[in-house]
């Protein structure tokens, strides 16, 4: 099993491989983008370190829940303090068969969660489960992060 585990995504990140236990699919939905409409669906994976929301966008829709895939090329983002796996068009999904891997039971709570002010603010972050973000205002909580990289 190759690739980045869960729990230590970011936000920001490219080029992303990770592989994953499908746990919660989401129905289809049509949404306008700057690009036009496209169909988009969430869909929750889980290993052995955590869970990520991941949406899939156009063709890449069709995954069985209970399955482990293997995701390449696909990117992060945040919203709402939680990062997020995106997959797109130049991304590519394929279902694996791995015995091994952690069932659903077996997966931990956990997700990553991006570096904001009010985490920060709160206590409320790790050195492993958070990652600069365009939120920044002030200088200081910067300098405060450094400490953890």
């Amino acid at each position: 099993m190759a690739g980045k585990k869960i729990i230590y995504l970011k936000d920001g990140e490219r080029n992303l491989e990770i592989t994953g236990r499908v746990l919660d699919i989401s129905e289809p939905k049509e949404v306008q983008t700057k690009r036009g409409e496209t169909t988009l669906r969430e869909i929750t994976i889980g290993d052995d370190t955590g869970r990520v929301q991941v949406t899939l966008w156009g063709d890449n829709a069709s995954v069985k829940k209970g399955s482990v895939v293997k995701i390449s090329n696909a990117w992060t983002t945040s919203y709402k303090g939680k990062v997020k796996l995106n997959v797109g068009d130049k991304s590519k999904i394929i279902e694996i068969n791995d015995n091994s891997f952690p069932t659903e039971e077996e997966i931990p709570e956990k997700s990553p969660s991006a570096y904001t002010k009010s985490n920060y603010k709160n206590n409320n972050y790790s050195k492993t489960g958070y990652s600069k973000t365009k939120n920044w205002k002030k200088k200081s909580y910067k300098e405060d992060y450094d400490e953890f990289e």
